[in-house]
This record gives structure tokens, C-alpha cells and sequence, in this order.
């Protein structure tokens, strides 16, 4: 990719047509997707690009938007984070503050799309270089600043009439990238308790509104941060985690169907786990659990047992917990 005064990026703040804009920032992405180990030399260039592009392209949104994707795509690329040399150079911290006061900052909120392309950025910087980054306003860890946000706007789309579909997922992934970089076991318990409600909702929901991206989201989060994180909120809320997430499985749509898997295995595996812990909650809540937990395992094995003959099989973490939580009670 040239970044000169030539280039891509040059061309997109010069033409007028968002067609072709939509077309070169889709080229940029393909070129930082497979430059893997030199993805580096297109840090400064990029970030910056994108900075500059949603401070001054306010009318043109759908661009502002893929802007903001295209910092996260190369925050995100490759198999490990930027050199540290080259993350040095970045000023990650100015960054976040900058583009989202761009984003939030005026009384008027910026659409849908730009407001998920901002949290694709932020979820991006929160797992990957959270350290790096540094603290935000009033001194706060980013990994707080960005948990705060994301819950924030998914309680503003729960009480909105129309709520946005791309917005609360890309809430939902900045949210579970901001987990990443937290200790498991050091969310505070009322607000695993809202992560898991809010991850619960999206699996729970019905809108087939932009490709059921917000289910998928809420899956993903369950598969990648019950078992550290939502292991003590989940006892008290198995039966509704349960029967939405195998409700899943037997989605209308594929992809909802495949992102079940990962979380009811990731369910089963934080089940079995707390249930085994006699502190995690009260006698009457462990076995108000462990009763949901092994319907929900039955209901698996059986599932296994009538599927064998086409080679599909349930959840391979029904029996385990199965097992272990009989040995608990």
C-alpha cells in the first residue's frame, strides 16, 4: 500500500464520489489483512489518516464509519499486537480520548455506523493494548473506561424504541475486547452481573435486523469470558443463560447456529466450575443451578444419541458437567 500524497489514503480524502471511497477503504483492509508481519509500517499513516478523517469529514458518515473500521482492522491484524517500538510512536491514549469525543461529544449523536465503527476502535485498543494505551479521563484504566462506555450504550438501546442492531454488537465486542485485558475474577459482581444480562438479551433476541450480528455478539462473549468472568453471576441466572443459548442451536439462521456452540460449551465448562465452589452462592441458588444445568445436559446427550447417525454431535462439555455436578451435590 503506498501512503504517499499519491495513494490510497490520499485518494479517499480527494474524491467526491463515496462509492469509490467505499471501494478504496475496502482495498486499504485487504492490504492490512494480509501484510501479517509488516502490518507495522502502516500504523502511523493509517491511525492518523483515520484520526484526521472523522474530525473533518463530518457530513459524509457511512465513511467516518469505515474510517473507524479500518483503525480497528489494523489494530486488530495479525497474529500478535504491533511492535512496541512502533506502538510507542502511536499515542493510542490521544487516539481513543480524540476519537470519541469527535463521536460523543456533541449534543446531537453521531449515526449507528459510526458509533459501531468507534467501538470495533475501542474494543480493538482494549485488548490488545490496554497497557500501552494508558489511563483516560480522570486517570481511569482504559479497560474501565471502555467497559463503562459499552455498558452504557447498551443500556441506552435497551430503553430506545428503535434500538440498533450494529450498534449493540459493536458495544457487545468492545465490551468482551475490554474483558480481555481484565484479571479474570476481578470484575466487580454487579457488573458481571450486567455484562451477563446484556450478553443474555442479545441471545435472546428475535430481530433478524443486520444479519442478527447482535445475537452473534452476545454468543461470542459468553464463549470467550463466562468461565473467567461470569462464573459467579451465571448461578443465579443458569436457566435463563441455558435456555437461551440452546435455543440458539436451533436458530433459523446458520451462523447464529454455529456461534452457539462455542457458548454453550463455554456455559457448561463455568457451570461446572462454580457449582463445584460451595462459596460461589447460597445452597437453595447451587441447586437451583445444578437442576437447570443437568436438563439442559440431558437434553444434550440425548441430542447427541439421536444425531450419531450423521455425524453431528451436542455440546462435548454436557457429560463433563453432567458428571461433576453430580459429584457436587
Amino acid at each position: 500500500m503506498d501512503t504517499q500524497e499519491d495513494g490510497l489514503l490520499k485518494f479517499i480524502t480527494k474524491t467526491s464520489s463515496k462509492a469509490a471511497r467505499k471501494r478504496a477503504f475496502e482495498t486499504v483492509t485487504e492490504v492490512l489483512c494480509r501484510a501479517q508481519g509488516e502490518v507495522g509500517r502502516y500504523a502511523q499513516p493509517v491511525l492518523g489518516f483515520a484520526r484526521r478523517f472523522v474530525a473533518t469529514e463530518v457530513g459524509d458518515h457511512s465513511s467516518r464509519a469505515d474510517a473507524l473500521q479500518l483503525a480497528a482492522s489494523l489494530l486488530s491484524a495479525g497474529d500478535a499486537p504491533l511492535p512496541p517500538g512502533v506502538v510507542a510512536t502511536l499515542s493510542l491514549t490521544d487516539l481513543a480520548k480524540d476519537v470519541t469525543s469527535r463521536v460523543y461529544g456533541s449534543d446531537a449523536r453521531a449515526p449507528g455506523g459510526v458509533r459501531a465503527g468507534l467501538f470495533a476502535l475501542l474494543g480493538a485498543l482494549a485488548s490488545r493494548y490496554a497497557t500501552e494505551a494508558g489511563a483516560m479521563a480522570n486517570n481511569e484504566p482504559l479497560t474501565l473506561w471502555v467497559r463503562s462506555r459499552a455498558l452504557a450504550e447498551l443500556r441506552h438501546q435497551a430503553e430506545a424504541k428503535k434500538p440498533e442492531g450494529l450498534v449493540m454488537e459493536g458495544a457487545l465486542d468492545a465490551l468482551s475486547g475490554a474483558l480481555d485485558a481484565t484479571p479474570a475474577g476481578t470484575l466487580p459482581p454487579a457488573e458481571a452481573a450486567n455484562v451477563l444480562a446484556d450478553a443474555l438479551s442479545a441471545a435472546e433476541a428475535v430481530s433478524d435486523a443486520h444479519r442478527y450480528y447482535y445475537t452473534k455478539a452476545g454468543l461470542r462473549l459468553l464463549t470467550r469470558h463466562a468461565a473467567s468472568h461470569l462464573r459467579a453471576a451465571l448461578l443465579p441466572a443458569t436457566r435463563r443463560a441455558l435456555d437461551a443459548v440452546l435455543a440458539c442451536r436451533l436458530h433459523s439462521n446458520a451462523e447464529v447456529r454455529q456461534a452457539s456452540k462455542g457458548a454453550v460449551d463455554a456455559l457448561f465448562d463455568a457451570l461446572s466450575d462454580a457449582l463445584c465452589d460451595e462459596h460461589a452462592a447460597s445452597t437453595e441458588t447451587r441447586r437451583a443451578a445444578y437442576d437447570a444445568a443437568w436438563q439442559a445436559a440431558e437434553t444434550l446427550l440425548q441430542d447427541d444419541v439421536n444425531n450419531a447417525a450423521s455425524g453431528e454431535t451436542g455440546s462435548s462439555s454436557a457429560a463433563g458437567v453432567a458428571v461433576r455436578c453430580t459429584r457436587s451435590a
